[in-house]
């Protein structure tokens, strides 16, 4: 247990932030998806409430999160699930990057500089393809350059990166790297 020096209250030890006066510690390893009655020892009918923004576990009588912040709380503890969108992106990708990487091997034995860029583009879709179901958000903004550079394909690429495009710009898609962006673990 720690003392917040600014208003006194009693804080967890993994507290990042204060829960009363907002007050913020030096940074501490996370607290997030731990039971707070686990960490505190406290009796198992203390009510805690859960962050909507990041998910962390914080006592009943918390104003702000303990983790990020944020005055957004739930009773129900956030259930973080991948859209199913993702993982079926993520799975066409590392499909569609292998047979790319073949081709630039072929190709660089003709034509050795256009092999190479093909392979690093592979490689580059395959990195990308993988980080999807992580949530990376870098991986969701390399997909997106990728949608637009698939755009001058003429008739299937530019299908393809119009619906990209849009799908990984929907509202539930971004909160979704946002929100693993939050998670440090």
């Amino acid at each position: 247990m720690k003392v917040c020096p600014n208003c006194s209250s009693v804080m967890d030890d993994n507290a990042k932030i204060c829960t009363q006066c907002g007050y913020q510690f030096d940074a501490a390893p996370s607290s997030s998806g731990v039971d707070l009655n686990q960490q505190t020892g406290s009796s198992f009918n203390e009510k805690i409430k859960y962050c909507q923004n990041c998910g962390t576990a914080n006592t009943f009588s918390s104003t702000v999160c303990s983790n990020c912040g944020s005055s957004k709380f739930s009773s129900t503890p956030m259930i973080d699930n991948r859209p199913t969108g993702i993982t079926i992106l993520a799975v066409l990708g590392i499909l569609g990057s292998l047979p790319e990487l073949l081709i630039g091997s072929i190709f660089t034995f003709g034509f050795p500089i256009i092999g190479v860029l093909i392979i690093i583009v592979g490689v580059l879709f395959l990195i990308a393809s993988i980080s999807l179901f992580s949530g990376k958000e870098w991986a969701r903004i390399l997909i997106m350059i990728f949608s637009v550079l698939m755009l001058i394909a003429i008739p299937i690429g530019t299908i393809m990166g119009i619906i990209f495009l849009y799908y990984f710009t929907r509202p539930h898609v971004k909160k979704y790297f946002q929100r693993q962006n939050l998670n440090p673990l």
